[in-house]
């Protein structure tokens, strides 16, 4: 997850972009997300990021609302705020 956040912001910010919007899918964990956000505080990009579900879940299945909500209440003192 890292790896591929990490180059497609350099490939935006080398383009000129310098703002996404990360509808980060497949997140499987929390590890995951964790490793998406990193990579976007890494490269400078500024972003807007959006929980996605996994890939290949069933349509029954809803995203991790428990993890969501940890981010959501971490998120200001997260060392990617910075």
């Amino acid at each position: 997850m890292y790896q591929g956040t990490r180059l497609a912001a350099a490939e935006a910010l080398n383009s000129g972009i310098t703002f996404v919007h990360d509808w980060c899918h497949n997140i499987r964990g929390a590890a995951y997300a964790d490793a998406d956000l990193r990579a976007l505080a890494d490269t400078g990009i500024r972003a807007r990021f959006s929980y996605g579900a996994a890939q290949g879940m069933a349509n029954s299945a809803g995203i991790a609302l428990d993890d969501l909500r940890r981010l959501h209440r971490d998120w200001p003192s997260s060392p990617m705020t910075g």
